[in-house]
């Protein structure tokens, strides 16, 4: 995997060269971004159980992954670049859930390990990072081999001393999803 991580006082090469605050800083959003950009399971499940194809505007949440899996894939190169399918045809919905919805089986129970997401820790390929501040941009490239790959903009906001994700880009589907104040995602409007 490689992280770029660039800073406000230089341009780093690499986290190992950015001063150690941006480095946690950019260490800190990197593994906030699988459970910010996660579906609620409750969707999930009800998507699932869907006789029909997901409308996401029935649901409150337009997490990325709500949006990812609602997404009608365009075959663009820029489109390509942010988000395909890496299969002749759309997976199957057992194979895709299978990736999104992780669990690890114990005996006769199962424990939900992970959030439902696209963008697994260990699907992170490439992670962009400049912080100024309280805000911080980049981009996040994912994949899961022979299923799917993307990259998506992203910014952050630190509130006290966490940062959270709270906005989404995928500028080739005119895809900005935001976060409202009561926590869930909604796509912002164009002017």
């Amino acid at each position: 995997m490689r992280i770029l991580a660039l800073c406000t006082s230089s341009v780093c090469l690499g986290l190992a060269h950015c001063p150690a605050v941006a480095a946690d800083d950019a260490n800190e959003i990197k593994q906030a971004i699988p459970a910010d950009s996660a579906i609620m399971r409750a969707d999930f499940e009800e998507l699932a159980r869907s006789p029909t194809a997901p409308n996401p505007s029935k649901l409150q949440d337009k997490s990325l992954t709500l949006m990812l899996l609602t997404l009608r894939v365009k075959d663009t190169k820029q489109a390509r670049a942010q988000f395909q399918y890496l299969t002749e045809n759309p997976p199957s919905p057992s194979t895709l859930s299978a990736e999104l919805y992780r669990d690890r089986p114990t005996g006769k129970r199962r424990i939900l390990l992970e959030p439902v997401t696209f963008l697994h820790a260990n699907r992170i390929t490439e992670f962009t990072c400049k912080v100024s501040g309280s805000q911080a941009t980049g981009t996040v490239s994912f994949q899961a081999p022979q299923l799917y790959r993307g990259q998506v903009e992203y910014v952050a906001q630190r509130v006290g001393n966490k940062w959270f994700i709270s906005e989404f880009i995928l500028s080739a589907y005119d895809l900005h999803i935001v976060r409202a104040k009561d926590g869930r995602w909604k796509e912002k409007q164009s002017r």
